[in-house]
């Protein structure tokens, strides 16, 4: 009786790490995109132009990882798409942060969604709404 419920037990055990590895429970090194959150604060506005300091903070990126990059990716109220680079940093256990200095001219944009990769791997971050217009 008392091997039956070894057995039991390790075989129980057994599937248990087999399923957590198999879904990516293993936190920085699992297949999912890491997670990506920014806060902004106003520090003037000037016209039509909105100056922010953004602070953008990543988790859960691959434990391998040392770094990231960000893009912004804008689209004015004409409907025409650009790409910039936004901000670097570095990882350490899979989370790190970036911050900058940036500008809005809040007349013509109708959003800003940032995206990017953690570097090595090139593993996407999760994208992020900067800005939207009420006026979109």
């Amino acid at each position: 009786m008392v091997h039956r419920v070894q057995w039991t037990l390790v075989a129980s055990l057994s599937v248990l790490m087999c399923s957590l590895v198999a879904s990516g429970c293993g936190g920085g090194g699992s297949s999912s995109k890491a997670d990506l959150t920014c806060v902004s604060t106003e520090t003037s506005r000037n016209g039509n132009t909105t100056n922010l300091v953004v602070t953008c903070t990543v988790t859960r990126a691959p434990d391998a990882d040392i770094s990231f990059d960000l893009v912004a990716r804008t689209e004015d109220v004409n409907g025409t798409k650009t790409s910039a680079e936004f901000c670097r940093g570095s990882l350490e256990n899979g989370t790190g942060t970036c911050m900058l200095l940036y500008s809005i001219d809040v007349a013509t944009t109708r959003e800003i969604r940032l995206s990017g990769s953690a570097q090595p791997s090139n593993r996407s971050i999760g994208s992020f709404t900067l800005f939207k217009a009420s006026h979109s």
